[in-house]
Protein backbone atom coordinates (compact mmCIF):
# COMPACT_ATOMS: atom_id res chain seq x y z
CA UNK A 1 0.00 0.00 0.00
CA UNK A 2 1.01 3.72 -0.70
CA UNK A 3 2.41 5.60 2.29
CA UNK A 4 -0.10 8.35 1.03
CA UNK A 5 -2.65 5.72 1.12
CA UNK A 6 -2.17 4.24 4.57
CA UNK A 7 -2.11 7.74 5.63
CA UNK A 8 -5.65 8.86 4.38
CA UNK A 9 -7.17 4.88 5.83
CA UNK A 10 -5.37 5.79 9.16
CA UNK A 11 -7.12 9.30 9.27
CA UNK A 12 -10.27 7.93 8.10
CA UNK A 13 -10.22 5.53 10.87
CA UNK A 14 -9.48 7.92 13.76
CA UNK A 15 -12.51 10.43 11.83
CA UNK A 16 -15.01 6.96 12.71
CA UNK A 17 -13.43 6.60 15.97
CA UNK A 18 -14.48 10.04 17.12
CA UNK A 19 -17.56 9.59 15.97
CA UNK A 20 -18.15 6.73 19.21
CA UNK A 21 -16.37 9.27 21.65
CA UNK A 22 -17.00 7.92 25.12
CA UNK A 23 -16.03 11.34 26.42
CA UNK A 24 -18.75 13.04 24.32
CA UNK A 25 -21.33 14.49 26.35
CA UNK A 26 -22.96 11.35 27.49
CA UNK A 27 -26.48 12.77 28.23
CA UNK A 28 -28.60 13.09 25.26
CA UNK A 29 -29.94 16.80 24.19
CA UNK A 30 -33.38 16.51 25.56
CA UNK A 31 -34.81 19.06 22.54
CA UNK A 32 -32.88 17.65 19.30
CA UNK A 33 -34.38 17.02 16.34
CA UNK A 34 -34.22 13.81 15.02
CA UNK A 35 -32.66 13.84 11.48
CA UNK A 36 -30.79 17.16 11.60
CA UNK A 37 -27.71 17.29 9.60
CA UNK A 38 -24.63 19.29 10.88
CA UNK A 39 -21.14 20.24 10.29
CA UNK A 40 -18.21 21.88 12.03
CA UNK A 41 -18.71 25.48 10.64
CA UNK A 42 -15.30 27.27 8.99
CA UNK A 43 -14.12 23.97 8.10
CA UNK A 44 -13.67 23.05 4.61
CA UNK A 45 -14.34 19.68 3.41
CA UNK A 46 -15.68 19.19 7.61
CA UNK A 47 -17.34 16.11 8.48
CA UNK A 48 -21.34 15.15 8.14
CA UNK A 49 -23.30 14.18 11.10
CA UNK A 50 -27.18 13.14 11.60
CA UNK A 51 -28.91 13.34 14.57
CA UNK A 52 -30.50 10.33 15.45
CA UNK A 53 -33.81 9.14 17.40
CA UNK A 54 -31.51 8.75 20.36
CA UNK A 55 -29.87 12.72 20.01
CA UNK A 56 -26.60 11.21 19.01
CA UNK A 57 -24.32 12.31 16.33
CA UNK A 58 -23.95 9.54 13.52
CA UNK A 59 -21.36 10.33 11.16
CA UNK A 60 -21.34 9.71 7.55
CA UNK A 61 -17.73 7.99 6.62
CA UNK A 62 -18.00 8.80 3.02
CA UNK A 63 -20.07 11.05 0.09
CA UNK A 64 -21.31 7.70 -1.45
CA UNK A 65 -22.85 6.85 1.55
CA UNK A 66 -24.58 10.28 2.00
CA UNK A 67 -25.53 10.05 -1.29
CA UNK A 68 -28.03 7.10 -0.55
CA UNK A 69 -29.98 9.49 1.79
CA UNK A 70 -29.84 13.24 0.18
CA UNK A 71 -29.71 14.37 -3.05
CA UNK A 72 -27.36 17.44 -1.95
CA UNK A 73 -25.96 19.14 1.05
CA UNK A 74 -28.63 22.17 1.29
CA UNK A 75 -30.22 20.74 4.51
CA UNK A 76 -26.80 20.41 6.54
CA UNK A 77 -26.20 23.13 9.11
CA UNK A 78 -22.81 24.95 9.91
CA UNK A 79 -22.98 24.81 13.76
CA UNK A 80 -19.98 24.98 16.11
CA UNK A 81 -17.91 22.99 17.90
CA UNK A 82 -19.69 23.39 21.50
CA UNK A 83 -22.97 22.36 19.32
CA UNK A 84 -21.28 19.70 18.06
CA UNK A 85 -20.08 18.20 20.86
CA UNK A 86 -23.04 18.98 23.16
CA UNK A 87 -24.20 15.51 21.20
CA UNK A 88 -22.44 11.97 22.02
CA UNK A 89 -20.90 10.24 19.42
CA UNK A 90 -23.58 7.18 18.49
CA UNK A 91 -21.60 5.45 15.36
CA UNK A 92 -21.97 5.55 11.39
CA UNK A 93 -24.45 5.85 9.18
CA UNK A 94 -25.02 3.20 6.77
CA UNK A 95 -26.03 2.92 3.33
CA UNK A 96 -29.83 3.11 2.75
CA UNK A 97 -31.55 -0.28 2.72
CA UNK A 98 -32.36 -1.34 -1.01
CA UNK A 99 -30.70 1.26 -2.58
CA UNK A 100 -27.64 -0.08 -3.53
CA UNK A 101 -25.24 -3.43 -3.49
CA UNK A 102 -22.15 -3.23 -1.69
CA UNK A 103 -18.79 -4.40 -2.33
CA UNK A 104 -14.54 -3.28 -1.17
CA UNK A 105 -11.40 -3.90 -2.81
CA UNK A 106 -10.33 -6.66 -0.57
CA UNK A 107 -13.56 -9.09 -1.75
CA UNK A 108 -14.78 -10.12 -5.41
CA UNK A 109 -18.28 -10.66 -3.14
CA UNK A 110 -21.01 -7.73 -3.78
CA UNK A 111 -24.05 -7.92 -1.18
CA UNK A 112 -27.28 -6.66 -0.71
CA UNK A 113 -28.03 -3.68 1.95
CA UNK A 114 -30.73 -3.90 4.61
CA UNK A 115 -31.28 -2.17 7.43
CA UNK A 116 -28.83 -1.14 10.09
CA UNK A 117 -25.90 -2.53 7.85
CA UNK A 118 -27.18 -5.63 7.35
CA UNK A 119 -25.83 -7.59 3.88
CA UNK A 120 -27.35 -10.09 2.03
CA UNK A 121 -24.49 -12.07 0.02
CA UNK A 122 -25.48 -12.33 -3.40
CA UNK A 123 -24.00 -15.49 -4.96
CA UNK A 124 -23.77 -14.93 -8.13
CA UNK A 125 -24.25 -12.36 -11.25
CA UNK A 126 -27.26 -14.46 -12.19
CA UNK A 127 -29.07 -14.12 -9.37
CA UNK A 128 -27.75 -10.36 -9.62
CA UNK A 129 -29.36 -9.55 -13.45
CA UNK A 130 -32.48 -12.04 -12.65
CA UNK A 131 -33.66 -9.49 -9.46
CA UNK A 132 -32.12 -6.23 -10.04
CA UNK A 133 -31.75 -6.17 -14.03
CA UNK A 134 -29.09 -6.34 -16.61
CA UNK A 135 -27.99 -2.88 -14.96
CA UNK A 136 -27.05 -4.35 -11.94
CA UNK A 137 -23.66 -3.18 -11.83
CA UNK A 138 -24.50 0.74 -11.78
CA UNK A 139 -26.10 -0.33 -8.52
CA UNK A 140 -23.08 -1.09 -6.65
CA UNK A 141 -20.92 1.24 -4.45
CA UNK A 142 -17.30 0.65 -3.62
CA UNK A 143 -16.58 1.31 0.08
CA UNK A 144 -13.79 1.42 2.79
CA UNK A 145 -12.88 -2.25 3.97
CA UNK A 146 -12.33 -0.79 7.21
CA UNK A 147 -15.59 1.19 7.29
CA UNK A 148 -16.93 -2.37 5.89
CA UNK A 149 -15.65 -4.60 8.65
CA UNK A 150 -16.77 -1.78 11.71
CA UNK A 151 -20.46 -0.98 10.33
CA UNK A 152 -21.89 -4.03 8.28
CA UNK A 153 -23.01 -7.34 9.35
CA UNK A 154 -23.44 -9.85 6.95
CA UNK A 155 -26.50 -11.89 7.28
CA UNK A 156 -26.86 -16.00 6.94
CA UNK A 157 -27.79 -17.16 3.56
CA UNK A 158 -27.99 -15.91 0.38
CA UNK A 159 -30.29 -13.31 -1.92
CA UNK A 160 -33.01 -15.09 -3.35
CA UNK A 161 -36.93 -14.31 -4.01
CA UNK A 162 -37.10 -15.92 -0.78
CA UNK A 163 -34.86 -13.94 1.12
CA UNK A 164 -34.69 -9.89 0.34
CA UNK A 165 -33.30 -7.59 2.77
CA UNK A 166 -35.27 -5.04 5.01
CA UNK A 167 -35.88 -1.93 3.35
CA UNK A 168 -36.03 -3.67 -0.41
CA UNK A 169 -38.52 -1.73 -3.11
CA UNK A 170 -40.07 -5.02 -4.91
CA UNK A 171 -42.03 -4.22 -7.84
CA UNK A 172 -44.35 -6.86 -8.44
CA UNK A 173 -45.41 -7.41 -11.84
CA UNK A 174 -48.19 -9.97 -11.67
CA UNK A 175 -50.29 -7.12 -10.28
CA UNK A 176 -48.20 -3.94 -11.27
CA UNK A 177 -48.02 -2.74 -7.64
CA UNK A 178 -44.64 -1.69 -5.59
CA UNK A 179 -43.85 -3.11 -1.82
CA UNK A 180 -41.70 -1.87 0.82
CA UNK A 181 -40.12 -5.12 2.52
CA UNK A 182 -39.98 -3.66 6.64
CA UNK A 183 -39.77 -5.61 9.60
CA UNK A 184 -40.71 -9.02 7.56
CA UNK A 185 -43.85 -7.38 6.22
CA UNK A 186 -44.83 -6.03 2.51
CA UNK A 187 -46.22 -2.89 2.45
CA UNK A 188 -48.06 -1.34 -0.69
CA UNK A 189 -46.74 1.67 -1.52
CA UNK A 190 -48.72 4.44 -2.55
CA UNK A 191 -47.98 6.79 -5.65
CA UNK A 192 -47.92 9.77 -3.08
CA UNK A 193 -45.25 8.08 -0.72
CA UNK A 194 -42.69 7.40 -3.44
CA UNK A 195 -41.69 11.10 -3.58
CA UNK A 196 -42.19 12.18 -0.04
CA UNK A 197 -39.88 9.15 1.15
CA UNK A 198 -37.47 9.16 -1.22
CA UNK A 199 -37.86 5.86 -3.08
CA UNK A 200 -37.26 5.37 -6.99
CA UNK A 201 -38.87 3.02 -8.86
CA UNK A 202 -35.77 2.22 -11.24
CA UNK A 203 -34.47 0.63 -7.95
CA UNK A 204 -36.62 -1.71 -7.72
CA UNK A 205 -36.68 -5.63 -6.99
CA UNK A 206 -38.58 -7.40 -10.09
CA UNK A 207 -40.31 -10.45 -9.37
CA UNK A 208 -43.29 -11.69 -10.88
CA UNK A 209 -44.84 -12.25 -7.79
CA UNK A 210 -43.29 -11.90 -4.10
CA UNK A 211 -43.90 -14.91 -2.34
CA UNK A 212 -42.01 -15.36 0.43
CA UNK A 213 -43.41 -15.39 4.32
CA UNK A 214 -44.12 -11.68 4.32
CA UNK A 215 -47.50 -10.59 5.87
CA UNK A 216 -49.40 -7.75 4.51
CA UNK A 217 -48.94 -4.75 6.95
CA UNK A 218 -49.89 -0.94 6.48
CA UNK A 219 -50.07 0.88 3.53
CA UNK A 220 -47.04 3.54 3.01
CA UNK A 221 -49.09 6.51 2.43
CA UNK A 222 -47.31 9.26 4.31
CA UNK A 223 -43.76 10.55 4.80
CA UNK A 224 -42.35 8.33 7.64
CA UNK A 225 -39.30 9.67 8.76
CA UNK A 226 -37.44 6.02 9.59
CA UNK A 227 -37.68 4.98 5.81
CA UNK A 228 -35.82 8.49 4.33
CA UNK A 229 -34.02 9.41 7.09
CA UNK A 230 -31.45 6.88 8.77
CA UNK A 231 -32.22 5.45 12.19
CA UNK A 232 -30.02 3.58 14.50
CA UNK A 233 -31.03 0.70 15.76
CA UNK A 234 -34.17 -1.11 15.28
CA UNK A 235 -38.20 0.08 15.55
CA UNK A 236 -41.36 -1.89 14.43
CA UNK A 237 -43.56 0.20 16.36
CA UNK A 238 -44.32 3.56 14.68
CA UNK A 239 -46.66 6.53 15.61
CA UNK A 240 -48.27 9.24 13.60
CA UNK A 241 -47.73 12.72 14.50
CA UNK A 242 -48.35 16.29 13.56
CA UNK A 243 -44.55 17.15 12.41
CA UNK A 244 -44.09 21.47 12.92
CA UNK A 245 -42.21 22.25 9.49
CA UNK A 246 -40.27 25.67 8.73
CA UNK A 247 -42.89 27.03 5.99
CA UNK A 248 -45.03 29.98 6.77
CA UNK A 249 -47.82 28.86 4.57
CA UNK A 250 -47.60 25.04 5.32
CA UNK A 251 -46.58 24.89 8.94
CA UNK A 252 -47.69 21.45 9.84
CA UNK A 253 -47.65 18.31 8.17
CA UNK A 254 -48.87 14.69 9.24
CA UNK A 255 -46.34 12.44 9.51
CA UNK A 256 -45.15 8.46 11.34
CA UNK A 257 -41.84 7.91 12.77
CA UNK A 258 -40.78 5.65 15.37
CA UNK A 259 -41.78 5.17 18.80
CA UNK A 260 -38.41 5.91 19.91
CA UNK A 261 -38.84 9.00 17.89
CA UNK A 262 -41.79 10.26 19.35
CA UNK A 263 -40.04 11.90 23.05
CA UNK A 264 -37.87 14.56 21.01
CA UNK A 265 -40.45 15.16 18.63
CA UNK A 266 -42.66 16.21 21.20
CA UNK A 267 -40.10 17.99 22.72
CA UNK A 268 -39.65 20.16 19.87
CA UNK A 269 -43.35 20.91 19.83
CA UNK A 270 -44.75 18.11 17.76
CA UNK A 271 -48.47 16.65 18.64
CA UNK A 272 -49.36 12.97 18.83
CA UNK A 273 -52.31 12.70 15.70
CA UNK A 274 -52.96 13.94 12.33
CA UNK A 275 -52.84 17.42 11.53
CA UNK A 276 -56.17 18.92 11.14
CA UNK A 277 -56.01 20.13 7.57
CA UNK A 278 -54.20 16.47 6.42
CA UNK A 279 -56.73 14.21 4.03
CA UNK A 280 -55.32 11.00 4.99
CA UNK A 281 -55.21 8.37 2.15
CA UNK A 282 -57.60 5.38 1.60
CA UNK A 283 -54.74 2.84 0.66
CA UNK A 284 -58.18 1.45 -1.85
CA UNK A 285 -59.14 4.42 -2.71
CA UNK A 286 -56.08 6.33 -4.22
CA UNK A 287 -57.85 9.12 -6.92
CA UNK A 288 -55.39 11.66 -6.61
CA UNK A 289 -54.10 13.52 -9.51
CA UNK A 290 -50.14 13.01 -10.62
CA UNK A 291 -47.67 15.61 -11.45
CA UNK A 292 -46.12 15.55 -14.40
CA UNK A 293 -43.01 17.28 -15.53
CA UNK A 294 -41.03 17.55 -18.84
CA UNK A 295 -38.15 19.12 -20.78
CA UNK A 296 -39.57 21.62 -23.15
CA UNK A 297 -36.24 23.01 -24.70
CA UNK A 298 -32.35 23.65 -24.65
CA UNK A 299 -31.02 27.38 -25.91
CA UNK A 300 -27.88 28.93 -26.10
CA UNK A 301 -26.84 32.09 -26.06
CA UNK A 302 -23.47 34.08 -26.66
CA UNK A 303 -22.44 37.46 -27.03
CA UNK A 304 -20.87 36.52 -30.74
CA UNK A 305 -21.69 34.49 -33.56
CA UNK A 306 -21.59 30.75 -32.37
CA UNK A 307 -18.35 29.23 -32.62
CA UNK A 308 -15.47 26.94 -30.36
CA UNK A 309 -14.32 28.56 -27.44
CA UNK A 310 -16.90 31.27 -27.35
CA UNK A 311 -18.28 31.57 -24.08
CA UNK A 312 -21.95 30.77 -24.25
CA UNK A 313 -24.46 30.20 -22.15
CA UNK A 314 -26.67 26.98 -22.21
CA UNK A 315 -30.57 26.85 -20.66
CA UNK A 316 -32.44 23.87 -20.16
CA UNK A 317 -36.13 24.83 -19.86
CA UNK A 318 -38.38 22.31 -17.58
CA UNK A 319 -42.06 22.68 -17.71
CA UNK A 320 -44.49 21.69 -15.42
CA UNK A 321 -46.57 19.86 -17.85
CA UNK A 322 -49.40 18.44 -15.46
CA UNK A 323 -51.54 20.01 -12.97
CA UNK A 324 -50.19 19.58 -9.73
CA UNK A 325 -48.08 22.62 -8.00
CA UNK A 326 -44.97 21.58 -7.19
CA UNK A 327 -43.62 22.65 -3.84
CA UNK A 328 -40.17 21.49 -3.94
CA UNK A 329 -37.52 20.53 -6.77
CA UNK A 330 -38.20 16.53 -6.49
CA UNK A 331 -37.60 15.18 -9.87
CA UNK A 332 -36.60 19.00 -11.09
CA UNK A 333 -32.95 18.21 -10.08
CA UNK A 334 -32.50 14.76 -10.77
CA UNK A 335 -31.33 14.74 -13.91
CA UNK A 336 -29.44 13.23 -16.08
CA UNK A 337 -27.20 15.65 -19.22
CA UNK A 338 -25.16 15.25 -21.87
CA UNK A 339 -23.52 18.17 -23.84
CA UNK A 340 -21.54 17.17 -26.57
CA UNK A 341 -18.20 18.59 -26.37
CA UNK A 342 -19.86 21.67 -24.19
CA UNK A 343 -17.15 22.32 -21.95
CA UNK A 344 -18.23 23.39 -18.24
CA UNK A 345 -18.56 23.67 -14.36
CA UNK A 346 -20.01 20.48 -12.98
CA UNK A 347 -22.09 22.10 -11.57
CA UNK A 348 -24.93 24.19 -12.81
CA UNK A 349 -24.40 28.57 -12.57
CA UNK A 350 -28.14 28.80 -11.63
CA UNK A 351 -30.69 26.54 -10.81
CA UNK A 352 -34.33 27.00 -9.50
CA UNK A 353 -35.92 27.59 -6.34
CA UNK A 354 -38.90 25.84 -5.82
CA UNK A 355 -40.29 25.91 -2.20
CA UNK A 356 -43.82 26.49 -0.97
CA UNK A 357 -43.56 30.03 -0.88
CA UNK A 358 -42.11 30.19 -4.36
CA UNK A 359 -44.64 27.38 -5.99
CA UNK A 360 -43.79 25.59 -9.36
CA UNK A 361 -47.05 26.35 -10.68
CA UNK A 362 -49.01 24.12 -14.07
CA UNK A 363 -47.77 25.41 -17.40
CA UNK A 364 -44.50 27.56 -16.05
CA UNK A 365 -41.31 27.14 -16.85
CA UNK A 366 -37.97 27.10 -14.85
CA UNK A 367 -34.55 26.78 -15.68
CA UNK A 368 -31.17 25.29 -15.12
CA UNK A 369 -28.52 27.19 -16.21
CA UNK A 370 -24.84 26.00 -17.55
CA UNK A 371 -22.33 28.27 -18.67
CA UNK A 372 -19.35 27.28 -21.27
CA UNK A 373 -18.26 26.86 -24.82
CA UNK A 374 -17.73 24.70 -27.41
CA UNK A 375 -14.43 22.86 -27.89
CA UNK A 376 -14.86 21.61 -31.69
CA UNK A 377 -16.87 22.59 -35.01
CA UNK A 378 -19.67 20.35 -36.41
CA UNK A 379 -23.42 18.43 -35.43
CA UNK A 380 -23.65 18.18 -31.69
CA UNK A 381 -25.60 16.15 -29.73
CA UNK A 382 -27.51 18.11 -26.92
CA UNK A 383 -29.75 15.64 -24.56
CA UNK A 384 -31.31 15.84 -20.97
CA UNK A 385 -33.26 13.86 -18.73
CA UNK A 386 -35.45 14.97 -16.05
CA UNK A 387 -36.43 13.05 -12.98
CA UNK A 388 -33.59 10.42 -14.27
CA UNK A 389 -33.85 7.96 -11.30
CA UNK A 390 -38.09 8.43 -11.21
CA UNK A 391 -38.21 10.43 -7.78
CA UNK A 392 -41.40 11.59 -8.81
CA UNK A 393 -44.13 10.30 -9.54
CA UNK A 394 -45.56 11.16 -12.59
CA UNK A 395 -48.94 10.97 -14.54
CA UNK A 396 -46.80 10.56 -18.00
CA UNK A 397 -43.11 8.71 -17.20
CA UNK A 398 -42.25 8.84 -20.74
CA UNK A 399 -41.88 12.34 -21.86
CA UNK A 400 -39.10 13.03 -19.37
CA UNK A 401 -36.33 12.58 -22.54
CA UNK A 402 -35.21 15.60 -24.68
CA UNK A 403 -32.65 16.31 -27.05
CA UNK A 404 -31.42 18.18 -30.02
CA UNK A 405 -28.79 18.50 -32.75
CA UNK A 406 -27.11 22.41 -33.02
CA UNK A 407 -24.23 22.67 -35.67
CA UNK A 408 -21.10 24.98 -34.24
CA UNK A 409 -19.04 26.50 -37.11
Amino acid sequence: MKKTSFILVIFCMLVSLFAFDANSSSAAVSDCEPGSLFKLQGLEGAAVYQIGTDCKKYIFNNEKTFKTWKDDFSEVQAVSQDTLDSYAGGGSVTVRPGTRLLTHINTAKTYAVGANGQLIYIPNENTARRLYGDDWASFVIDIDPGFFSQNYTVSDGELSEDNLPEGSLVMEQNTNKYYLIENGLKRRVHNKAFAKNRLHKKKAIMLNSLTGDYEVGPALELEEEDINTFEPGSAADKVIICHTTRSLSNPHKTIRVSSRALAAHLAHGDTEGECDSDDYVDEDNVTDKLPDIRVDDITIMSLSALGTHVTSTLTVYIENSGEVTLTDTTGVLNFFKSFEDFESTVMPASIPVITEDEPFEPGNRVGIVWNGYFTTTGEKLLAFTVDNADELEEADETNNEYSETITIE
